[in-house]
């Protein structure tokens, strides 16, 4: 049976950054934070302290584009990244139809599903 693996870029309006400084959140305060962070962002959807001490905030795609330029949050440095895995969904699409497309073609017909990555797998 002809298998196909996808991953799909998340909703672009919706985009999870972490948040790292070379220390951790672990000593500083929840409120400076909170406070830091809506000098920046003024209007937070939702950050969490993760185990590793790096916040994970949800932001909207304008957001995003503000706090990617962000080298210090107050005094501390900070390093802004994507999260791996939040911001894409990946599947498995198996039809007896599909031995025969190609990756390529599975990746134009989806395109506008924005699907950016596919591989033919056996099962």
């Amino acid at each position: 049976m002809g298998s196909l693996s996808f991953v799909v870029e998340a909703n672009s309006s919706t985009r999870y950054m972490l948040i790292n400084i070379p220390s951790t959140f672990h000593t500083v305060s929840p409120f400076l934070v909170q406070k830091l962070l809506t000098s920046c962002i003024v209007e937070l959807q939702n950050v969490k302290k993760l185990r590793s001490g790096d916040l994970l905030v949800q932001v909207d795609s304008k957001q995003a584009s503000v706090i990617c330029k962000l080298t210090n949050l107050g005094t501390f440095p900070v390093e802004m990244s994507f999260h791996k895995t939040l911001n894409v969904s990946r599947g498995v699409l198996s039809n007896p139809d599909f031995i025969h497309v190609t990756e390529a073609e599975f990746l134009e017909e989806l395109r506008d599903q924005n699907v950016c990555a596919a591989r033919c797998i056996k099962i």
